[in-house]
């Protein structure tokens, strides 16, 4: 007997996939040079790679944002609108 899947469970599985190709990403490059010693060989490189992996914080919450209906109405409320003024 199959089962379906529900829309919410298809939107959970590709969020996961997303936070997990992020992660390798930003972390598979640096990994890699450091199991090849590049840190000392290639310091610009090495520079590069820590910047990539520090961007994967700030794309998490990207993700779970643009996933999320309820992040999406938390953002909407919290920011400005072009028409709301404060004079």
């Amino acid at each position: 007997m199959r089962h379906a899947i529900s829309a919410r469970d298809q939107r959970l599985t590709m969020m996961v996939v997303k936070i997990c190709l992020c992660y390798l990403v930003a972390n598979l490059p640096l990994m890699l040079a450091k199991a090849a010693g590049l840190e000392l060989k290639w310091p610009a490189m090495w520079q590069m790679f820590l910047a990539l992996y520090w961007t994967q914080y700030s794309t998490n919450f990207v993700i779970y944002a643009a996933s999320n209906k309820q992040y999406r109405y938390a953002i909407r409320n919290v920011l400005p609108s072009k028409q709301s003024t404060y004079m």
